[in-house]
């Protein structure tokens, strides 16, 4: 007998439990025109979930990189402070832009209303604008145009930080003399 993972893993209780609470109707908004509008707790996690996403990613990626044992710590604590940075700049600027990206998914929401194609497949098409774009932005935001503008303050900040003994790093080794060197056991070519 063939067990099929995925839909055994729809069938679970806990992921039954997910869909019940994610479908669960918290309010109604009635719009202008009268139509009345069902809030679910989708609405709200697909609202601020790619925000909420991507700081968690930045927070875990920063402790991971600072508690790492395979690197330097020369080159840790700049890109945690780096990542750190990042993370502050990707909220504001999402937070910034997002009245303009709510247009905007508002505006393709619109043109898809367009489209000669049955209503559930719009409905379909719709949520996807709705969740793609947003995340889309907020991926851009934190991994692009924010670490674009950390980069240069993480080097001043680490450099700073450096500079008043807040954090300390190991002296540097001596430059390593020719006589060190595996070279140095070669056999020496006489001079002509």
């Amino acid at each position: 007998m063939k067990i099929n993972a995925l839909s055994s893993l729809a069938n679970a209780k806990f992921m039954q439990r997910s869909v019940n609470w994610a479908t669960k109707v918290t309010k109604t908004v009635v719009n202008p025109q009268g139509e009345k509008k069902l809030i679910t707790n989708y609405d709200k996690v697909q609202k601020y979930y790619p925000l909420a996403f991507s700081v968690w990613v930045g927070i875990m990626q920063s402790f991971l990189t600072y508690k790492s044992k395979d690197m330097p710590k020369e080159r840790k604590v700049p890109l945690a402070i780096n990542i750190g940075i990042g993370d502050v700049l990707g909220l504001t600027g999402s937070l910034l832009v997002n009245n303009s990206v709510n247009n905007f998914t508002q505006r393709v929401q619109n043109r898809l209303e367009k489209l000669p194609i049955e209503e559930k497949e719009k409905l379909h098409l719709k949520n996807g604008v709705k969740t793609a774009i947003p995340f889309f932005i907020s991926a851009f935001m934190f991994k692009y145009a924010a670490q674009v503008i950390a980069t240069p303050l993480a080097n001043t900040v680490n450099k700073y930080l450096e500079k008043k003994g807040i954090i300390k790093y190991s002296k540097k080794d001596p430059p390593i003399k020719i006589e060190e060197t595996a070279l140095s056991s070669l056999p020496k070519v006489p001079k002509n």
